[in-house]
């Protein structure tokens, strides 16, 4: 079973959505994985529901509706961390920590 992280799927949710993943193999070098794991990603991905297609003309994956992706740590019923992935307020995280994932946003 091919396990992932929080982080590899929030990663490849930015690419995704700024329309910047390239193809498979492009995509693998940028999470630093096996292309076989990013195919396994996005099928996760897509049998959680997620409306990933792919732009053969663009050479890249895209979400077809709109998508936002949250995560939170909660003990009890105390948040004690939320990472949100879609939304203006996460680009300023991308752009520190993974500076290839920045795109920008109209």
């Amino acid at each position: 079973m091919t396990v992932f992280t929080n982080e590899e799927m929030i990663r490849l949710h930015h690419f995704i959505r700024c329309h910047a993943t390239g193809t498979a193999r492009v995509l693998a070098k940028k999470l630093g994985c096996s292309k076989r794991k990013v195919h396994y990603l996005i099928e996760r991905m897509r049998d959680e529901g997620l409306p990933i297609a792919w732009d053969d003309r663009r050479q890249t994956y895209y979400y077809e509706v709109e998508v936002s992706i949250q995560f939170s740590v909660t003990i009890g019923d105390k948040e004690l961390m939320r990472i949100r992935g879609g939304n203006s307020a996460t680009q300023n995280i991308f752009e520190k920590k993974w500076p290839s994932a920045s795109c920008l946003h109209t």
